[in-house]
This record gives structure tokens, sequence and C-alpha cells, in this order.
């Protein structure tokens, strides 16, 4: 009876611990930079079937832009998911049906995006101050002058109300803070190592809910002949939840450049793109490497940029802006980024797949739910549990045999 009691703990200790080991692997999976967008989160064991109606360009693309794209789009989804088929209605529109989604999100945004991928210099809040404080002017003048009229409309009329005035006030500029620090929490300058005076990458943060008014600022024809013509703004993500109210993005300045005089590299110089673990922290990373012309531009690039950012762009949204410690030869670079691994797989895919001929849209959207049931691993641990058993039991016969009668 020692003999069965001992091989049944044993078996029930190597069960226990296939399974700690596997609940530890499942924990790996961190959150990053596409979570913001959801609205829950799905387990392992959830996934979705989809039927969408996706649109390709308009009507009158060339039918060959068309098929391009849709070819793009299925080359992103194979291999990530089952049941894929792409069935034509009309001249640019398709049913689009999918299996084994686990996550809604990137299955979207792996249709949706352009794939688009920059790498550009910025300008550091140093660099652009000028024009900042200039337009910053501007605002204020403006607030100003809004400021003056709503207080002689008051004194022309005492008994009529002014709150259309009030509102069109309040759209431009609100009273409590009339210039750009109403929206933009401008980022500090800092000592390097040397004692030198550094600016983060960014020019600070701004709230999700404050970037359309920012923008329409920033693109206003008035303001944007202050700003040097090569000059653009893109916002990165915090991995915050950007339906909070209070989530911030931050706002970067890059530049346009020309490629005959300042070359840098683009999304279809690169030949390779594979998810990986960063060594020292196990964070997931994108791991890439340029044809021989990306990786001479983009020696050349890191060159002419030693101590200053620049931006991994994808989708008009800032991925990473490390600053460069020395020119990279070699053409291999890496992604890094607050990414969950899936992200880093459907990054890849869209990264090696290139920029989409034509831009799609998801116009209708169905997805049905599924759970599939744990019997997986119950019987993996069961069938482990019965063989350490029934192993342990006979190797105890072995180490020392039963005594005789």
């Amino acid at each position: 009876m020692k003999r069965l009691a001992y091989s049944i703990l044993i078996g029930a200790g190597c069960a226990l611990l296939f399974f700690g080991f596997s609940k530890l692997l499942e924990n790996k999976r961190e959150k990053g930079l596409l979570d913001v967008f959801k609205t829950s989160p799905s387990a392992k064991t959830e996934y979705y079937s989809a039927e969408l109606k996706v649109g390709i360009g308009s009507p009158e693309d060339n039918e060959k832009l068309v098929e391009q794209t849709k070819d793009q789009i299925l080359s992103r989804l194979a291999g990530s998911y089952t049941g894929q088929s792409f069935e034509k209605l009309d001249k640019n529109v398709y049913r689009l049906k999918a299996n084994k989604i686990f996550d809604t999100t990137i299955f979207k945004i792996a249709i949706t995006a352009s794939g688009k991928i920059e790498f550009s210099e910025l300008l550091s809040l140093n660099e652009i101050y000028g024009p900042i404080s200039s337009v910053d002017s501007v605002l204020r003048k403006r607030h100003m002058v809004l400021q003056q009229k709503k207080l002689q409309e008051s004194k022309k009329n005492p008994d009529t109300s002014t709150d259309k005035l009030s509102v069109i006030l309040d759209q431009v500029v609100p009273e409590e803070s009339p210039g750009l620090a109403r929206f933009i929490s401008f980022s500090t300058g800092y000592q390097d190592n040397n004692g030198r005076l550094r600016y983060p990458a960014d020019l600070g943060y701004v709230k999700t809910k404050d970037t359309s008014a920012l923008n329409k600022i920033l693109t206003d024809p008035e303001n944007t002949t202050l700003f040097p013509e090569n000059l653009g703004f893109v916002y990165g993500y915090l991995g915050a939840d950007l339906y909070s109210d209070d989530s911030m993005l931050k706002l970067f300045a890059k530049k346009t450049l020309d490629r005959a005089f300042f070359p840098f590299p683009t999304g279809d110089q690169i030949k390779m793109a594979m998810p990986e673990f960063e060594p020292t922290t196990g964070r997931p990373m994108i791991l890439f490497e340029f044809n021989s012309q990306g990786a001479q531009d983009w020696y050349l690039m890191t060159k002419r940029n030693i101590n200053k950012p620049i931006a991994i762009i994808t989708n008009n949204i800032v991925l990473t802006a490390p600053v460069v410690e020395s020119a990279i030869e070699g053409g291999q670079s890496r992604i890094t980024g607050d990414f969950s691994f899936e992200e880093t797989q459907s990054l890849c895919t869209m990264i090696l797949s290139g920029e989409l001929a034509l831009p799609a849209t998801i116009t209708s959207a169905a997805f049905k739910h599924h759970s599939s049931k744990k019997f997986g691993l119950t019987l993996i641990i069961a069938i482990l549990f019965v063989v350490s058993s029934a192993a342990s039991y006979g190797i105890s016969f072995l180490i020392k045999p039963a005594s005789k009668p």
C-alpha cells in the first residue's frame, strides 16, 4: 500500500508541476499597443469566427490593383487564422470569412491598416521652440480679440444672450488657458551623462479627447506658415486606455526629407521581419533586416543622427523613437515597444506584405463567439498523472523488490 500511495503522490506532483508550467507560459502573454483599442480581453480558450464585408478602393479603381490588394490582405491572414475565404460580391466589394480569431482588433487591423512603415528624423522641442511660441502668440491674440468682441456684445445687448459667441470662443481656445498649453503638456529638458541639456524625442503629451481640436490648430493655414515647410506632426501611444477621458498620447514633430540629399530606408527595402523576445527583459520585439540598398540608407541615416532620435512609424503611429548611439551597419535592427507577441506577429506579416495598393475598409462585420473546451489540458494532466504513477510504481519494484511472504 505504501508503494501505491507514494506512486499516486509522485503522479500528482508531476501533474501539478505540468499545470503550473503551462500557466506560467500562458501568463507570459502581456498586453500591448493594440490592447488600448479593446473593450474586453479575450481568453486563450475563446475565439471568434467572422463574416465581414470589405470594400477595396472604389468602383473606378483598376481591377488589377483591387486584386493585388485582396492578395495582400490574404497574405497577412495566412497562417494566423483558419477557413479564410474571399468571395467577390461586386467590382471592389468582397465577403471575407475566417475562423479561430483570438483577437478581433488585430484581425481588423490586419485587413484595413495601410502597412506603410516609415523611418523618420524628429525635431525636438528646443529645435522648434520659435515656431511653437509664434503659434502660441497667435492663439493668445485670437483669444484676446474674441474676448473683446464678447465684452462689446454684452455692453450693446445687456439682456441678450451671447451663448453663440461663447461657444465659438470655447471651441477655439477656452478662457482658462488660451495658448497651446491648453492641449499639450510640453516635455522638459534633462541633463545627459556629460552634463549637456537634452530634450526627449516627443514634444509632450496630449489627451486623446483633445487631439481633434489640436489638429485643427496645427493644420490651420495661418499657423502652418509659421512652421518649417518640412515639419509634420504624428502621435504615439502610451499603452493607456484610449476610451478614458484622461488617456494620453505622445506628440512628435517629424521631418520630411529629400532622399536624394538625406538618404533613409523605406518599408519596401525590408527583406526580413520576425517576432523575437528581448534577451534581458523577455518582452516581445520585432527583428528586421534591410536589403543591401536599405542597409546602406539605414547606415547613412543613423550616422547623421548619432545622439538623436529616429522614429519608426507604421500606419501613421510612432511605434518607438530610440536615440541613435552609433551608426548601424549590416542592415539589421529591431523594433521594441509595448507589444504583445500576437501584435509582433501581425506587424511582421503587415511589413512583409507591403503597403496596401488601395485602401481597404470594413463596411459591415459579424463576429460569432466560441468557447473551446479545456479538455485538452485536462486530458494531458490526467494521462501524465496515470503514466507517472504507473511508472513510479513499477520502478519501485526494480529498486526494491517486494518481500517474499
